[in-house]
């Protein structure tokens, strides 16, 4: 898929902060006539508006930045937080939010104490003032992939350097559409860097416009040792890295990093995923080639993917619509990384018990045990429930298929099969369906 631009025009000379929104009505209308059947169908869901900033001081800078923003079948808080992290990349928002220090700036390096003092001279014209400044000359975006899980957008700079050549910024942005977090290349692979530089010199290529050439050519031997120092530096937070992104090519998808500090003689890179399958960890592209496994057992003792909505196995197909609960604080265990997830297929409930790897940034989890539970045993006025109590008192570890009182009590005391998420032995255990007194009913007062 190419690589689409939508060219914001930078420009210096004339008052103010002005901003406005253009409906763009869809990014799927922009690219119906570049994109497959399937592409189309998830742009939909994902619409960009294109909020207009400028940002004017006389005789200084004008600046007009068109910045994406995300509307569509996506949740609010999701929205606002993409949205929210995409304005800072784009200069009209970052002026805006500390105007102070720009003016600052400038006026040290044009030598004056205040811009009158400038807007005065420069009025006057009795002094030619020459600051040494880079000027942006463009600024756009681009869309490069989007799925029901991500959306991957880099943002382009062309700066004008005092004195200098043209050079061409990048910055590529990678959100995941679920929780409205940006991710980075750990979250989609486990390869080292030295691996993946020998991995594309064997089985990836250079796209030069479209052109695709095999990366064993001279020319990519040539500039091997800038590939190399960018992906040796895939991890580090830089202006200059991180420059990856995902590309649609016909019915595969590609990885290509493209060079954020070097000017634009240099073609991205690339390789299809296809090439990785070994060290491929984010679950969209696991499901989508088949890396699960044979059936939902085979995640017991690997990362649990917490923000997947669907995961596909040899066996079946899991759906995961985000529900599940944390094991709340007791005195034995005053932390709150375990919890329940639930999962389900055409036939079965699943009761994924895992363990974040860290209290405070609940992201990896692990799983630790799985219960199947038939559909057909929760049919009727049967349900599953948790927070039940014994004769001890309230125990968050006991969940239990009970039979649903149609007059809507505060507890469910008829109890059908119980088990405990045991913190202690990391399993999910059978318990004695006697011990359990009653459960809480969630739609009490409903």
């Amino acid at each position: 898929m190419k690589r689409f631009l939508i060219i914001l025009l930078l420009t210096l000379s004339a008052c103010g902060l002005d901003s406005k929104k253009l409906n763009m009505n869809g990014v799927e209308s922009f690219y119906q006539n570049e994109l497959d059947s399937e592409t189309i169908d998830e742009l939909s869901k994902v619409k960009i508006d294109t909020l207009e900033i400028n940002y004017k001081i006389p005789y200084v800078v004008t600046i007009t930045s068109f910045i994406p923003q995300i509307s569509g079948e996506i949740n609010d808080l999701v929205k606002n937080k993409i949205n929210s992290n995409i304005k800072q990349y784009f200069e009209a928002c970052q002026i805006e939010s500390d105007s102070a220090l720009y003016i600052r700036n400038f006026l040290n390096d044009v030598g004056v104490n205040s811009l009158s003092e400038y807007n005065k001279m420069k009025k006057q014209e009795e002094v030619e003032i020459e600051y040494y400044r880079d000027d942006f000359t463009n600024e756009s975006f681009s869309i490069d992939y989007v799925s029901q899980n991500l959306l991957v957008l880099t943002v382009e700079k062309v700066v004008d350097p005092y004195m200098a050549k043209e050079l061409v910024f990048y910055e590529t942005l990678i959100y995941d559409l679920n929780d409205g977090s940006k991710l980075s290349f750990e979250d989609f692979f486990s390869i080292d860097p030295k691996s993946l530089i020998e991995k594309i010199f064997k089985d990836g290529y250079m796209d030069e416009v479209d052109n695709i050439v095999p990366f064993k050519s001279d020319y990519g031997m040539e500039c091997l040792s800038y590939y190399n120092y960018f992906i040796d530096n895939l991890s580090k937070e830089s202006d200059c890295l991180n420059n990856f992104y995902f590309v649609q090519n016909k019915n595969d998808i590609d990885i290509r990093f493209n060079m954020g500090c070097w000017d634009n003689r240099l073609s991205d890179i690339g390789i299809s995923l296809n090439k990785l399958l070994p060290y491929i960890k984010y679950h969209e592209f696991k499901s989508r080639y088949n890396l699960w496994g044979k059936n939902i057992n085979s995640l017991k003792g690997k990362e649990f993917p917490v923000n997947a909505n669907k995961l596909k196995f040899d066996d079946h197909l899991i759906t995961n619509p985000g529900g599940g609960y944390l094991l709340s604080k007791d005195s034995n265990f005053p932390n709150t990384n375990y919890g329940i997830s639930y999962c389900y297929s055409n036939v079965s409930v699943f009761y994924v018990f895992f363990k974040y790897d860290s209290v405070k940034l609940k992201k990896n989890a692990t799983v630790l045990d799985i219960l199947e539970i038939k559909r057909t045993d929760i049919t009727g006025n049967k349900n599953i429930t948790e927070y039940c109590e014994t004769q001890k008192g309230a125990d968050t570890e006991i969940f239990a298929l009970v039979v649903d009182d149609k007059n809507n009590p505060e507890f469910y005391t008829e109890i059908v099969k119980a088990w405990r998420a045991n913190r202690k032995t990391e399993k999910i255990e059978v318990i004695d369906n006697k011990k359990v007194k009653k459960c809480s009913n969630e739609s009490y007062g409903l």
